[in-house]
This record gives structure tokens, C-alpha cells and sequence, in this order.
């Protein structure tokens, strides 16, 4: 597998799903935008109305700025940044746009949410890539240490399917960088426990719970015997 020729291919997946993501805000934006500016033009029935559509002077606009005017109004407001240049101006105008102000926290949370996860999805596969690398790397050095002669392909597959593995199920990764190593001895020895006990191996632990209670002569106390229970 040719990693320097499937990573592009990733890359270039992620940034079209990014990208589709950006026009559907931009198209969110342009229909509401339409939406908003039916609304205010119908409900104004006279020019000295106080009206978004007065205020502004979208009927002296051209078409091109009032869609300009009225997707950054629904822009902002979907955003709930809210700047104040442009702002509903009669009651069912404020009343549609609360009803926008709370389509637009559900739908930025959920675009948001998609976002953070493309972002998370290309770090693992960016860690999974650099894993991969380096053992490529480590086979070309034992390539050259004999005598350019190649490993067996069936040996190659074996220590690839071995890796593989490993990173995949090796639960020591969580701590493995020498920062994650620093902020876990800053913790109490007993919250370093409880993380390797209560969550890295709390499954593997409770398959075998039972082997983990045992009976044992306590020293210095004539021979009592102490039962170590799995809290202990």
C-alpha cells in the first residue's frame, strides 16, 4: 500500500466534505435570504411603514444588492454573531427572526459537530500514515543492513499484520508522547491507578476479576490471614 499516493486522495475527500459543508451554509443562507425578503416586502403596505424593507431602501435597490443585504443579515443571524447594522424592525419581523436565531443554533451545532469530526478523522489517519512511514522506513533499514536483499514477502506481511494490530489495541498509546507522560506523573498515584484499572484496562481486568481476590499471610502479625479484595 503506497501511502504517499493514498494520503492526497484522503486529503482531497476531507476537503470536499468541508466544502460541502460551506455550500450548504451559503445555501441555507440564500434561501432564507429569498425567504426574508419576500416577507418584509409583502408585509410593508405603505413607504413611511417602519419596516426592514423601508429602513434599508430595498425598494431603491438593484436585485444584486439586495441579495448582498439581505444573505449577510441571514448570515450573521444564523451565526448569532448579530453585528446590529442591519436588525428586524416590526413584530413579525422580530418574530421570524427568533425563529432563524434558533435554526441557527441547531444548524451550526450540527455543521460545527461535522467539522470537528473531518478534523478528528484527519489526525487519526494523519497518526495512523506516520506509523506507517516509519515502519516503511524501519524495513528499508533492514533492507540495507542485508545486503539490499529484501525481506521475504510472506515475513513482511507477518511484522505488518503485526503492527497493525498493535496500534490498533495497544492501550499504552493514550500516554505514549512525552507530554501525555508529563501531565500523568503530575496526577496522584491513585488517580494514575484508577485510570489504568477504571478505564485503559477495566475490560481485560474484569474478564479475570476473579483471579484478583486472594488470601495472603500477613507479615509481622503472627500468621493472620488478610483477604485482599479487588478494591485493594
Amino acid at each position: 500500500m503506497d501511502n504517499n499516493k493514498i494520503m492526497p486522495q484522503i486529503f482531497l475527500i476531507k476537503f470536499f466534505q468541508v466544502f460541502r459543508l460551506a455550500i450548504f451554509i451559503l445555501t441555507l443562507a440564500y434561501f432564507l435570504g429569498s425567504f426574508w425578503f419576500i416577507l418584509t416586502k409583502q408585509t410593508t403596505k405603505s413607504d413611511d411603514q417602519y419596516t426592514y424593507y423601508n429602513e434599508y431602501s430595498l425598494g431603491e435597490n438593484e436585485d444584486h444588492e439586495n441579495m448582498v443585504i439581505v444573505v449577510y443579515f441571514i448570515f450573521t443571524t444564523l451565526c448569532t454573531v448579530g453585528f446590529g447594522d442591519f436588525n428586524p424592525k416590526s413584530d413579525i419581523e422580530r418574530a421570524v427572526t427568533a425563529f432563524i436565531l434558533l435554526m441557527g443554533v441547531t444548524s451550526f451545532s450540527y455543521i460545527m459537530g461535522q467539522f470537528i469530526s473531518i478534523l478528528l478523522n484527519v489526525q487519526s489517519i494523519t497518526a495512523e500514515n506516520e506509523d506507517s512511514e516509519n515502519m516503511s522506513r524501519w524495513l528499508i533499514a533492514l533492507k540495507h543492513f542485508n545486503k539490499n536483499r529484501p525481506l521475504p514477502v510472506d515475513l513482511t506481511k507477518r511484522i505488518e499484520k503485526h503492527f497493525e494490530y498493535v496500534w490498533k489495541n495497544d492501550r499504552n498509546c493514550a500516554i505514549a508522547s512525552e507530554e501525555d507522560l508529563e501531565i500523568f506523573s503530575e496526577l496522584p498515584v491513585s488517580c494514575q491507578g484508577r485510570i489504568f484499572k477504571d478505564f485503559l484496562f477495566k475490560d481485560f481486568l474484569d474478564m479475570f476479576r476473579v483471579h484478583f481476590t486472594f488470601t495472603k499471610p500477613e507479615l509481622g502479625k503472627g500468621g493472620v490471614v488478610k483477604h485482599y479484595e479487588w478494591v485493594d
